[in-house]
């Protein structure tokens, strides 16, 4: 019966995805199974208060090194499978030609 305390989650994941590698491990594996377990109708509008920063911190592990920044993106082919996930399912959830 947790269903319905998730929207609290959504704060804390996304400043796991902007921490350490570790915490962005895990915050990638619990956005994955949100976005493989539950319903595109019941996800989106949770992730609604939160969806820019979480993007932001998406696009973030799909950067390329840079001089400033040299460290490796181990995140980003996980990254993109979700954003994949997410881009696929929320078509699914549109109920007219734009």
């Amino acid at each position: 019966a947790l269903l319905p305390y998730l929207h609290y989650l959504m704060r804390p994941l996304v400043l796991a995805l902007k921490s350490n590698a570790d915490l962005v491990s895990q915050g990638l594996r619990t956005l994955e199974l949100c976005i493989d377990n539950l319903s595109p109708e019941f996800l989106f509008p949770i992730i609604e208060p939160v969806r820019v920063e979480l993007m932001e911190a998406l696009w973030a592990h799909l950067k390329p090194p840079t001089v400033n920044d040299p460290r490796p993106r181990r995140h980003g082919t996980i990254t993109l499978r979700l954003l994949g996930k997410l881009g696929g399912r929320s078509r699914s959830v549109l109920k007219e030609a734009p």
